[in-house]
């Protein structure tokens, strides 16, 4: 990995990580070329007592759980006027770190996604960010399994 891959980074919902979650595969977000950026209050409200594998990739710093700010106040400030009933605080919050670190959203909100592109932040899904990992390395064959653990799951598996 070079030093440009090692700076590289990505925004991930609640319902990605789940997604991985549920086809048993979160283990293999240690091979995306990414480094998963999570805001605090959305780990510390719906992600903190998920499976073990989740807590490993916050040891190994794969994943990194990121405190509000100035900086991120006053971009969550200025997306306020976004809230509704289907794009959320953490919708916003998620959207913020994106814009905050100049990096990709992973959502399968497809509202969340027009407002990311109407302030240029580029976005991906679940199965944007299988195809990071199956090309960093991964089975085809297991992200095949894990796609139908995910489908059984309900998962909504965006692009």
């Amino acid at each position: 990995m070079n030093s440009s891959d090692e700076d590289k980074k990505i925004v991930a919902d609640t319902n990605i990580i789940l997604d991985f979650k549920r086809g048993e595969i979160l283990f293999s977000l240690e091979i995306l070329p990414s480094k998963i950026m999570i805001s605090h209050s959305v780990y510390s409200d719906e992600l903190k007592h998920e499976h073990i594998d989740l807590q490993n990739l916050i040891q190994s710093e794969k994943i990194k759980i990121v405190q509000r700010n100035k900086a991120t106040d006053e971009i969550y400030d200025s997306l306020r006027q976004f809230k509704t009933k289907s794009t959320g605080r953490y919708d916003l919050l998620n959207l913020t770190l994106a814009i905050y670190f100049a990096c990709t959203l992973a959502t399968g909100d497809e509202k969340l996604k027009r407002l990311a592109h109407r302030k240029n932040v580029p976005t991906t899904g679940t199965i944007g960010m299988a195809e990071d990992i199956v090309k960093s390395g991964f089975s085809v064959d297991e992200m095949l399994v894990a796609f139908e653990k995910m489908k059984a799951a309900d998962s909504i598996m965006s692009g």
